[in-house]
């Protein structure tokens, strides 16, 4: 499942750090960093990533 995150930093710095926080995620595949642009706000980022959800448990074969 491809996802869009938006997120807004005081530094090009929090973006970077943002970035690895998804890839060091089990539950992200291949982040990147698809725009930045500085805002009134801070510097605005946006980023691409394929969300991995956790397997469900499998079912025990058993009826309850």
């Amino acid at each position: 499942l491809e996802v869009g995150v938006s997120a807004i930093g005081r530094s090009v710095q929090d973006g970077l750090d943002f970035l690895e926080a998804l890839q060091q995620s089990p539950h992200f595949e291949a982040p990147f960093l698809s725009s930045v642009t500085e805002a009134s706000a801070g510097i605005d980022f946006a980023f691409t990533t394929n969300y991995v959800p956790e397997p469900e448990p499998a079912a025990s074969g058993e009826s309850p």
